[in-house]
């Protein structure tokens, strides 16, 4: 899977996180993803384009896995 890094920040919006790992190729596609329902991360549906995702939201702190659809996966690693 592709591999992200995120580093210096606290939170970021969803949608902002999706076209930063390049799970989505422009804002407008990843808000089409939010509202169709084919955005997971860490196994937890994502289906508000205003939400925040924070620091606190990462396994150990670290990592975050982002599932668009049935196959197309994506590793974030926030530092």
């Amino acid at each position: 899977a592709p591999l992200s890094i995120l580093k210096n920040i606290n939170e970021v919006g969803l949608v902002d996180l999706l076209v930063e790992t390049k799970t989505c190729l422009s804002r407008r596609q990843a808000r089409e993803d939010i509202q169709n329902k084919i955005i997971f991360i860490n196994g937890s549906l994502y289906n508000d384009a205003q939400q925040m995702i924070k620091k606190s939201d990462c396994f150990f702190d670290k990592y975050l896995v982002i599932k668009k659809g049935k196959k197309s996966y994506y590793f974030v690693l926030w530092k």
